[in-house]
């Protein structure tokens, strides 16, 4: 019973997935056009351990320069959020103030 569901099943994807004929032969010729020139490259071990050890060596500095900049990125988040506290507080001293300078004008007034 398994069997027979896990063939329907087949039949439905092979259904979903139907594609022409030259299409796949035209995907299938690509694919061989670029194993081709791949083996036509003839790399020796020496090239490929050299590119190999080039591009660590950029990653290890990229990834570096990515570490500077998540920590400057914090010290910036840092800054503006103190920067943002500091902010707040003026604006209440600042509104204190003028409620203490209005009232004693009223008072002075009155």
């Amino acid at each position: 019973m398994e069997f027979c569901s896990q063939k329907f099943e087949l039949v439905q994807l092979s259904a979903y997935v139907r594609r022409d004929k030259a299409v796949i032969d035209s995907l299938v010729a690509q694919h061989k056009r670029a194993m081709n020139s791949l083996m036509q490259m003839s790399v020796s071990r020496e090239e490929v351990e050299a590119k190999r050890a080039e591009a660590e060596r950029s990653y290890l500095r990229i990834q570096g320069l990515l570490d500077k900049l998540q920590e400057y990125i914090g010290r910036i988040e840092k800054t503006a959020a103190d920067h943002l506290q500091y902010c707040f507080k003026l604006k209440n001293d600042i509104g204190r103030h003028i409620g203490i300078h209005f009232m004693a004008t009223l008072i002075t007034r009155g």
